[in-house]
């Protein structure tokens, strides 16, 4: 007879894969800032500092909106939370394109800045959700393997 608790509480499972896959977002979007400064510094013939806004704008963001995140998290749900922060993130993403199409650095940093907040939302909302999806005694180990 097995009483081990599981895990991720019952019904839950394509939940917590679903914020898994947002923990990688913004694993890669973070991964990326860095390496973005060099590569526009050639490309778009630019000094450091005026590159360096790339951080400027993603850590910016994270500094801005995560205050926001909590409160609407707290107004109305998890779930909300992430969903508007996935939004925010998609939004961003497409920013991309008129931004490659124009060769535009300007569009680029807003783009930047706007995928970050979307992230910031995400990071802000799936941490407390992934806990609340089952037992308390094993709400750490959801967090780490998420």
């Amino acid at each position: 007879m097995n009483t081990e608790t599981p895990v991720v509480g019952k019904g839950m499972k394509g939940i917590f894969v679903m914020l898994v896959a947002c923990f990688a977002l913004w694993g890669v979007l973070n991964n990326m800032t860095d390496n973005l400064v060099p590569a526009f510094q050639k490309i778009f013939t630019m000094d450091q500092s005026r590159a360096g806004l790339v951080q400027v704008a993603f850590y910016g963001a994270y500094a801005v909106l995560a205050i926001f995140a909590s409160i609407l998290i707290e107004e109305f749900s998890y779930r909300k939370g992430v969903l508007v922060g996935l939004g925010i993130y998609i939004i961003g993403a497409l920013m991309y394109i008129p931004a490659c199409m124009m060769q535009s650095f300007d569009l680029y940093f807003i783009a930047r800045f706007v995928v970050a907040s979307g992230c910031s939302l995400l990071e802000t909302g799936c941490n407390p959700y992934v806990l609340s999806l089952g037992d308390e005694a094993t709400a750490v180990r959801r967090l780490n393997f998420a």
